[in-house]
């Protein structure tokens, strides 16, 4: 019934670049973000993911790579209602992919991300 006082994520994810676009899985379990100028990044803004550990703290972010990144700005990640497809823009379209492709970044979820 109330907001709670927003928490930084913390170095894992928030680092001395722009971060923006998050969407947050509804069980908390993985965020992925729109980064900015990170080093190693294929261009002006790149698809990143983390996970959350049981502790309750964050992996570090991991760039979603070339599937997900070109040399433009990728951006706007967002999981359909039914929890199905991943979804992002690229270059003013819009792209969809199964969302089992994010058990890839990290295999202790592989079978448990939610449909």
């Amino acid at each position: 019934g109330k907001y709670l006082k927003p928490k930084n994520l913390g170095e894992a994810v928030n680092e001395k670049y722009l971060e923006h676009d998050p969407f947050i899985a509804v069980d908390e379990s993985y965020i992925i973000f729109t980064s900015v100028g990170r080093p190693g990044g294929y261009g002006s803004g790149d698809l990143y993911i983390s996970f959350r550990q049981p502790d309750g703290s964050w992996t570090k972010a991991k760039n979603m790579g070339d599937k997900f990144n070109t040399a433009g700005y990728d951006f706007c990640p967002i999981v359909s209602p039914d929890g199905k497809f991943l979804f992002f823009t690229r270059k003013g379209d819009i792209f969809w992919v199964d969302i089992k492709v994010i058990e890839q970044f990290n295999p202790a979820a592989r079978g448990t991300v939610k449909k």
